[in-house]
């Protein structure tokens, strides 16, 4: 999974605010990711079956993806809306 920077010498393409929406979902993405990948090797037991983990993995991705995109925990939301202010205070200096 790819994420685009937005800060840090960013020209004002990269502060849209598409871009910067699309920056916090991909955030909330991974760190979604991240989380369901920790559930899944904790739950294992046995270690679990080596031959579906790309698959699980992959599965787990495109939910959290998804799940971002929905609104997930709201991360993508407060990262946005952060990423704005700034974004907003920049051009006005």
């Amino acid at each position: 999974m790819q994420i685009e920077a937005v800060s840090g010498g960013a020209t004002h393409s990269k502060d849209s605010p598409k871009k910067i929406q699309e920056a916090g979902t991909q955030f909330e993405a991974l760190l979604l990711s991240q989380m369901l990948r920790s559930v899944r090797e904790a739950s294992s037991l046995d270690g679990g079956d080596s031959a579906s983990t790309p698959m699980m993995e992959m599965a787990e991705q495109q939910f959290a993806q998804l799940l971002a995109s929905k609104g997930g925990l709201g991360i993508a939301h407060m990262v946005s809306d952060r990423l704005s202010h700034e974004a907003t205070q920049k051009k006005t200096r």
